[in-house]
Order: structure tokens, then C-alpha cells, then sequence
């Protein structure tokens, strides 16, 4: 099991916050993981560099030193742009260079120690923790029927206080800025998604309900949980 911390989206904070908040959830959550999988070790990657590595280690040194039925090691691959994707992490772990590499096999088939591997970020394996420890039920109390749960979300651009906030999903847009103080003047757009995302403009997007099946109808999506605001008068 691979822990994706490294923040492959550059308009994203939410995995090296929440690591530096709480990495014992997020080790939570791999090692019920693991358990799930058969698997035999679970590796925190971590970029070098990051706000989140100090406590990272910390956290994994702590259970490192516990009996733990899985070998537990924190990785620190580079701070760069596409080390974070699934086949470039899983790469590098491997002793090769940090990019992709081609599919098939996916690292599902053969991946670290060309040993099936489950890679996920952060978040996810926070989520797991969480279901693991409370269930299922206490899980779906917030969120749609659909979509349920909360997700992290990185506001920023032209918003007075850009920073990482927990939502629950289908949150209206605009409720979710305002959790950032809202917009600071005139939006001319909003970049949902990160940089592979869209932006959303014209009627009222402020509107939409934050969630997959909310941002669909203007062509948009949660992706990284990534919200951009583009003030009036910015080229995007």
C-alpha cells in the first residue's frame, strides 16, 4: 500500500495539511488498508520539502516502533511536478527516475517490488480511517446519498483568506467561498478542479452544489478539491 502524499496539483495544500495536522489518521486508514488487501508493507511518500515531513516522520516512527502486522516506511520522492502521479511515484520507490511509466501493467497489476500495490492520496486513506473507526452510517451524515462524506478543499486566488477547508459534499460553491471570507471584488470566473479542472462562468456558479454530479451540468468536477477565484479584469 503507497500513501500518495505528495500533491501532484499545484493549485492543492490539502494532503500536506492534513498530514501535518493528523498523520495518525491518515496511517489509520493505510493500515486498515492494508489489511483489507493482504498487504505486507505501507509506504508514506511524502516530498521532500514538505510543511508535512516533520510530523510524517514522527507519526511513522512512532508506529514503526510498535509490533505492527506490516512493515511501515515513510518515502520521500521530489518536490516537482508529475512525481505525484500514480506510475511516477511508484517508479521512483522502485529505484528509477520520478516519471510516468507506460500502462499496462497499472501499479494495481505490478507495482512496487512488482508486488500489486494500492496507491491512493492522503485524503482517501484519512476517509478509510475514519469509516474504520466510526462506520459507515456515521459516515453518510453529511454529503448527498450519492456522494456522501466531506472532502478537503484549497481556496484560493481572489479570495480574502485562501487556505484548506473541510466541506460537506454538494455544498453550494458559494457557501464554499465564503468559508475563505468570500470573493475579495468582482469574480470573473472559477477554476474548479486544479489546473486539469474548468472554469465556470455566466449564470451564477456560486450556485452549483459542490460534488461531482452538482459541477457536471457546467462541465465541471471536484478533481483535487482545488477552487481558484479569477478576480474581474485577469486573464485566466
Amino acid at each position: 500500500v503507497v500513501v500518495n502524499g505528495t500533491e501532484g496539483e499545484p493549485a492543492s495544500g490539502k494532503d500536506a495539511f492534513l498530514l501535518g495536522h493528523d498523520p495518525d489518521l491518515v496511517i489509520d486508514g493505510a493500515l486498515a488498508a492494508a489489511e483489507a488487501v493482504g498487504a505486507r508493507e505501507v509506504v508514506l511518500a511524502v516530498s521532500r520539502g514538505s510543511t508535512a515531513l516533520a510530523r510524517a516522520r514522527e507519526a511513522v516512527g512512532r508506529r514503526a516502533a510498535a509490533a505492527l502486522p506490516v512493515r511501515l516506511t515513510i518515502a520521500e520522492p521530489p518536490d516537482r511536478f508529475v512525481a505525484g502521479e500514480e506510475s511516477a511515484l511508484v517508479h521512483w520507490i522502485n529505484g528509477g527516475p520520478a516519471t510516468p511509466t507506460l500502462s499496462p501493467p497499472r501499479p494495481s497489476e505490478r507495482g512496487v517490488g512488482r508486488r500489486p500495490t494500492l496507491v491512493q492520496n492522503a485524503e482517501t486513506m484519512a476517509h478509510i480511517g475514519l469509516i474504520a473507526r466510526h462506520g459507515a452510517d456515521w459516515f453518510r451524515r453529511v454529503g448527498t446519498t450519492a456522494e456522501p462524506g466531506s472532502m478537503l478543499v484549497s481556496l484560493g486566488g481572489a479570495v480574502r483568506t485562501p487556505g484548506i477547508h473541510e466541506i460537506a459534499l454538494g455544498t453550494p460553491l458559494g457557501e464554499v467561498l465564503d468559508l475563505a471570507g468570500g470573493a475579495d471584488g468582482e469574480i470573473a470566473g472559477i477554476l474548479v478542479g486544479g489546473y486539469f479542472g474548468t472554469w465556470l462562468r455566466g449564470d451564477d456558479p456560486l450556485g452549483l452544489p459542490f460534488s461531482a454530479a452538482g459541477l457536471r451540468p457546467a462541465g465541471g468536477s471536484p478533481g483535487a478539491g482545488a477552487v481558484v477565484v479569477l478576480p474581474h479584469g485577469c486573464c485566466g
